[in-house]
Parts: structure tokens; C-alpha cells; sequence
């Protein structure tokens, strides 16, 4: 109830009841000093809310909510008065507000009004409270109840006193007229002597049953198998060396652990069971190569290892999916559940080519075949427009190809060079030019300075027997 309230208080206030520089100097506030009310930090909270808190955080537990369900029924009804815009309800305040106790009769004398509310001027022990006026009394002199006057509920307290002890000879009881015998006088004795015998069995009841038909086991952590049996058996037990287990520390054929442990209780002749090392726990990589990854991750996991990661690798050789291989290497001594990585094949790698038409079809070949490919440069062709030695046509021009794939070149010849046919002087100037004509060439005919009108070739340019390229031009002079 008490940390409920410290809790309203700091969700009211938005601060903790009490501050200091270390947690014993707050422990110590909370032991001597009452939880301010919150309208202190928080101004115009009405007085009921200040006793709702009050009462939930009073020092003495006996002033607090008896339980979780009174303190909810004191909160629904702060809540409610709340919804309804009260701010100032004096028997709510009252009902709320913690009871206090006369130190001597235990009667409830007042109700403490929250340290808000109080009246700073009182002088008497009971400063700030509601005086017992407020309250209306019922029964007689010797039972009176306390009953505050409010209608919104009833805190009550009876006082009751002991009765007096009735004078001699009063009605109803007599004077005794002297001592009586009873049986208890003789059978004392008897009781006493069961008593103590009852005693003695108990004690050396629980001396066996719980200590004298034990033994401790004996320390034989870390010894032989043999060793830790025989001291075992010296001490009047036996032993199970049945169990065993992996070890990083104690080495194979040697004690792991005992049950029960060393110094621990057992009944003579009991057993003591004993786990021997297998030494440390290691396994074999397996062989994945030419695996899938599937097929190698249940390898992996048959040997007591995980799978890392797949790292993809290319190759010309090694089908796509394919396990070339693992991290650490197969037969590798490891921990269980170590993470091994397979190497993966990818395939062969991807390889992007250039267009090389218009260059150098020697640099075009060397560049392809660096990178793994075949070039075929068996055509060559006359270009008029490629130089001798360029590259005219590439198949393909781009794209993705592989290892070993071929590249085709059409290599120029430059362009195709024709003989200047010889005869043409003194021939017929329509004869020169159909017979220039039919060897591809295109004919000027030109009149020297002495054309005389005749017709006939005068000169060739360029001259007979001369190579030229197909479709060049030649110039006639006639006479």
C-alpha cells in the first residue's frame, strides 16, 4: 500500500516524495518524515486527493488500506468526485484521511487531516487532526463506539474494557474451603520419565537417521579411473563409472564429476556415480567437394558442424551449384558446431566484348584472346573505306559470352587495286575508254593544247600498267 502511494504521489506531482544525496538519507526520510501532500508541488488539488495519498502512505501500517481492494474502492471514489468537478468534499476528506489513536485507550480520538490541510497554530499532540467531536458515540459506559459523522461511510471503533473482577460473595460463586487431591500429583512423575525417554529416542533416531549411517564421498576429481575407484571403494562405497562425457580440461580416462559430489552425504555401502573424460570434444570436416549445398549442409550437420555462408566462385569446369570446396579444408580437426563455409561454383564467368570494327584487327584479336576467347580472322575483303589491316565487320559486336566462345573478324585488304591497261595511246579515244571502262575505272577525256581534231590518244594518266584502286578515275588527252 505504502509504495502504491509513493507511487500516486510521484505520478501527481511528476517527483519522488522524498530527495537525498545517497539512498540511505532517502531511506531514512521515508522511516521519520510523512509524504507531503501533493498540492504542496502540484497547487489546486483538492484536499480529498491529498488525503487519498496521505492515508496510502502513512508511516504506520495500521493507518494504510487493509488491501488492494479497499485502496481501489478509496481511489474510485477520488476518481469519481474528481469526474465530477468537486474540488472541495470535507467528509471525503474526512473519510479518507488517516485515524488516529489514543496512545493509551487505543480509541479513535481523530482523524488526521492531510499535512495540507492542518491547522499550524495547534499546540496539542494531536495537531492538525479532526477532533473526536465530529464523531457520534453509541453504547454504554463500558463498550462505546465511535461513529464519524458522515454519510458517505463509517470508520468505527469499539473500546471495550475488561470487566471487574466480581467482589467475594457475590452472587454465583463460592469461597473455596481448602485444598483438593488430584490424580495429577502422581502421574507427574511417570509423564516426565515418557518425556524424557520420548526425548532420548528422538534424539538418537535423528543422530542415525540423519548423520551416523552416513558417509562423505570422497575428492576424486581429476584422478584415473582405476585411482578414483579404488578410493571410492576404500571408503566403503561403490562405484558407477558408467557416465561419460567430453571434456576441454581434464583429459580422457579421468574424472569429470561424482554424484554425489565430493564432501557431500551417503549411506554406507551407497554409490557414488562417476563421470570419466572422452577427452575433448573434436570432429572432422567431411568431404563436400562435388556436392550441392543442400547435400553438404547434411553432411555438415551428420558431423556435428553448422553451415557459414556459400562464397561463389567461377569455373569453366565445376557445373553452377556445384561445392568446390570448404573452410576450414576437409579433415580439419574442430569444436562441434563450428561454422564451415563452402566454395560454391558459379559457373563459368560472364565476358563482355567490345565492338573492334574500324581497328586494328591484330589488337582486336590479342585483347579477345587475353580474355579466354577464339577469334576467327580466316575472311579477308577490299574496302575502299576500312584501311589494310582494320577490322571491316565483328561477330557478334557486344554482348555476354564464355570461356572458349569464338569471335569472327572480317579483316580489310584495303581497297582492291586494278592494273592500268596497256595500248591506249594512239588507239581510239571511244575504244580507250570501253576498254578502261569494262576494268571498272571511270574515263575523262581531256583535248591537249594540240588537239588537231583527230581522235586519238595522245596520252594516260595514270600511265598504263599502273595499279590503281577499282573505280578510280582516268584521264584521256586525245589529239
Amino acid at each position: 500500500m505504502y509504495a502504491a502511494g509513493v507511487m500516486l504521489y510521484e505520478l501527481l506531482t511528476g517527483t519522488k516524495p522524498h530527495e537525498g544525496e545517497s539512498p540511505i538519507q532517502v531511506a531514512y526520510k521515508h522511516v521519520h518524515e510523512d509524504v507531503p501532500p501533493p498540492s504542496r508541488s502540484v497547487p489546486g488539488l483538492p484536499a480529498y486527493v491529498d488525503a487519498l495519498v496521505a492515508r496510502a502512505t502513512a508511516r504506520d501500517r495500521d493507518l494504510r488500506p487493509a488491501d488492494a481492494g479497499v485502496m481501489l474502492h478509496q481511489l474510485h471514489r477520488v476518481a469519481h468526485a474528481l469526474a465530477d468537478g468537486v474540488h472541495d468534499d470535507p467528509e471525503l476528506t474526512a473519510d479518507l484521511a488517516p485515524a488516529l489513536l489514543h496512545p493509551d485507550t487505543g480509541e479513535i480520538v481523530a482523524v488526521e487531516v492531510p499535512p495540507g490541510q492542518r491547522d499550524d497554530t495547534a499546540a496539542d499532540p494531536f495537531d492538525g487532526a479532526v477532533p473526536a467531536a465530529l464523531f457520534a458515540t453509541a453504547g454504554d459506559d463500558e463498550h462505546t463506539t465511535l461513529i464519524p459523522q458522515s454519510p458517505r461511510g463509517t470508520v468505527a471503533t469499539t473500546s471495550h474494557r475488561p470487566p471487574a473482577p466480581p467482589a467475594a460473595g457475590a452472587p454465583g460463586r463460592t469461597a473455596p474451603t481448602g485444598p483438593r487431591r488430584t490424580g495429577r500429583s502422581r502421574r507427574g512423575p511417570i509423564l516426565l520419565v515418557l518425556l524424557l525417554l520420548l526425548v532420548v529416542g528422538a534424539g538418537v533416531g535423528a543422530w542415525w537417521f540423519g548423520w551416523a549411517r552416513y558417509t562423505s564421498t570422497p575428492a576424486v576429481l581429476g584422478l584415473t579411473r582405476s585411482a578414483a575407484i579404488e578410493k571410492i571403494q576404500a571408503a566403503g562405497l561403490d562405484a558407477d563409472t558408467g557416465k561419460k562425457a567430453y571434456s576441454e580440461t581434464v583429459p580422457a580416462g579421468h574424472v569429470i564429476d561424482t554424484d554425489p559430489g565430493a564432501g557431500e552425504r551417503v549411506l554406507d555401502g551407497g554409490t557414488v556415480s562417476v563421470v570419466i573424460s572422452l577427452g575433448k570434444e573434436r570432429y572432422d570436416v567431411p568431404r563436400t567437394k562435388g556436392m550441392s549445398e543442400d547435400q553438404a549442409q547434411d553432411a555438415l550437420m551428420q558431423s556435428h558442424l553448422t553451415f557459414g555462408t556459400a562464397i561463389g566462385r567461377w569455373s569453366d569446369t565445376v557445373p553452377e551449384g556445384t561445392v568446390m570446396g570448404s573452410d576450414p579444408k576437409p579433415g580439419t580437426s574442430v569444436r562441434p558446431g563450428t561454422a564451415v563455409d563452402l566454395f560454391e561454383s558459379r559457373g563459368p564467368r560472364p565476358i563482355k566484348i567490345a565492338d573492334w570494327t574500324g581497328k586494328d584487327a591484330d589488337q582486336a584479336q590479342q585483347a579477345l584472346e587475353a580474355k579466354g576467347l577464339q577469334v576467327d580472322r580466316g575472311t579477308e575483303e577490299y574496302s575502299d573505306s576500312v584501311a589494310e589491316g582494320d577490322v571491316i565487320s565483328q561477330t557478334p559486336t557486344s554482348g555476354t559470352l564464355y570461356r572458349g566462345d569464338t569471335v569472327k573478324l572480317v579483316v580489310s585488304r584495303g581497297p582492291e587495286l586494278v592494273e592500268v591497261p596497256g595500248g591506249l595511246v594512239a588507239s581510239g579515244v571511244d575504244s580507250a575508254t570501253a576498254k578502261l571502262e569494262a576494268l571498272g575505272f571511270k574515263v575523262v577525256v581531256h583535248k591537249n593544247d594540240h588537239y588537231i581534231g583527230v581522235g586519238y590518244v595522245y596520252s594516260v594518266d595514270p600511265g598504263s600498267g599502273t595499279k590503281v584502286p577499282k573505280g578510280s578515275t582516268i584521264v584521256l588527252s586525245i589529239l
